[in-house]
């Protein structure tokens, strides 16, 4: 959540709704997931819980120093194949 936070321009820590919206997508059918890259939180994501054969991809953001390294589409591709 904190990755997503600041990826999208927040300070500080996440508000409790970014957390529990990836606590509920992780304890679905949804999907949560957290890039790392050299030991450190890289980037981080979540795709809702498909209806109809459709779901939605949200969130999903990467920390300033891993930009522009393929952190983001390697999180779109790993996402979208769940």
């Amino acid at each position: 959540a904190r990755v997503q936070h600041q990826g999208f321009g927040g300070e500080g820590e996440p508000e409790p709704g970014t957390t529990d919206w990836l606590r509920a997508a992780a304890a679905g059918d949804g999907v949560a997931a957290l890039a790392v890259l050299d030991g450190a939180p890289a980037g981080a994501g979540g795709c809702s819980v498909a209806v109809d054969g459709l779901s939605e991809l949200a969130g999903l953001a990467v920390a300033a120093p891993f930009r522009r390294r393929g952190v983001g589409a390697a999180l779109t591709a790993w996402l979208t194949e769940r």
